[in-house]
């Protein structure tokens, strides 16, 4: 297995490792742009306004489970400190509020800076009993 160095590795083992619990889970890429006519974009779940999305910042992963489930999962690299910047606070406090939304109508969300982090939440949910195996369609 290859070394996790940084937080795109650990996005990428989450989803690989959520398929064997029957959790697809894809990328939610989020920001703003200027396109070739100079017009601004935003893209990326809830990301409509800048007061939008300094409220409520949606996660990196967003999938849904075996039994319809919704999943939210925030990824972070390995060594991540929360709040380490004033900064980041104000980002990972918007990025929670998203996660508390979705937990309250009863998905699943967390912070993982590791797939073990994530594995204690799939085994939480779904137990070795009850998963079901698919297939990512390319």
């Amino acid at each position: 297995m290859t070394a996790i160095k940084d937080e795109n590795d650990v996005r990428n083992a989450i989803v690989k490792t959520a398929l064997t619990y029957g959790v697809m889970l894809w990328r939610n890429n989020s920001g703003a742009l200027r396109d070739a006519r100079g017009k601004f974009v935003r893209f990326g779940l809830g990301n409509i306004s800048k007061k939008a999305n300094d409220e409520f910042k949606t996660s990196d992963l967003i999938g849904i489970g075996p039994d319809g489930t919704f999943w939210a999962i925030e990824v972070k690299k390995p060594d991540w400190k929360p709040g380490a910047t004033a900064v980041k606070a104000q980002t990972e406090a918007a990025q929670q509020r998203f996660l508390d939304i979705v937990v309250s109508k009863g998905g699943v969300g967390f912070f993982a800076s590791s797939v073990e982090q994530a594995v204690a939440e799939f085994d939480k949910r779904y137990p070795k009993k009850q998963r079901k195996i698919v297939r990512r369609v390319a």
